[in-house]
């Protein structure tokens, strides 16, 4: 790769555009996704059941999670193909199912959702728990950093650069884990420091963790 090409690649005016290119093609393909919790009812008119279900296994819904689907359809009229639905939701939950998946929720702090196979839930909640482990190491590291910097939470001072005094104070959690009862004493996170509280939201990126 020449240097010209490398500049036109890298550029931020180049990356932005590509990353414009990203955000309006996974647009385009998960238009019919829920938006805000629930549907417009123009998407539950419109709407592709099987790419609504596949989302939604994508984020670990429960197959109970339609009823929702219908409930909120039942104002415009509509109603869910829920065989379409469900064969959706199966295909994302494989992609749910997965070790890295669980490793990905865990990272970010998130809770695992317990709707894959009982053959597969202990594999899966060891790799949930790997990534916790990680994400509990990084929030005391920024405990420590909180803790040891004379200046944090001052107005005019920020570790990225931003105003100190927005941030949220650290709050331990308590319990450090969500667990099936069957799995309840199966395998836990070997830890004895407090754990912080952990995101009550999905980030934006729809194939990372959910909230039940």
């Amino acid at each position: 790769m020449t240097m010209l090409s490398f500049i036109e690649t890298y550029h931020p005016a180049t990356t932005s555009k590509k990353m414009l290119g990203l955000f309006a093609v996974t647009a385009s393909m998960t238009g019919c996704a829920t938006l805000g919790g629930g549907l417009t009812p123009t998407q539950c008119q419109q709407s592709n059941w099987q790419t609504i279900g596949y989302q939604d296994g994508l984020l670990g819904r429960s197959q109970d999670y339609i009823q929702k689907h219908i409930k909120q359809c039942a104002k415009a009229n509509a109603v869910p193909n829920q065989q379409q639905w469900r064969q959706g939701r199966e295909e994302g939950l494989k992609r749910y199912c997965t070790p890295l998946r669980a490793y990905q929720l865990g990272r970010e702090g998130y809770d695992y959702n317990d709707v894959c196979p009982q053959s597969m839930t202990l594999d899966l909640l060891k790799a949930h728990d790997e990534g916790y482990l990680n994400y509990q190491r990084e929030q005391r590291l920024n405990q420590l950093w909180y803790n040891t910097d004379p200046f944090w939470g001052s107005p005019f001072y920020g570790r990225l650069g931003g105003f100190g005094g927005w941030s949220r104070p650290y709050y331990p959690r308590i319990t450090p884990n969500n667990r099936h009862p069957k799995y309840i004493n199966t395998h836990q996170p070997k830890s004895s420091q407090p754990v912080a509280p952990r995101p009550v939201t999905p980030s934006n990126d729809a194939t990372i963790g959910s909230k039940k």
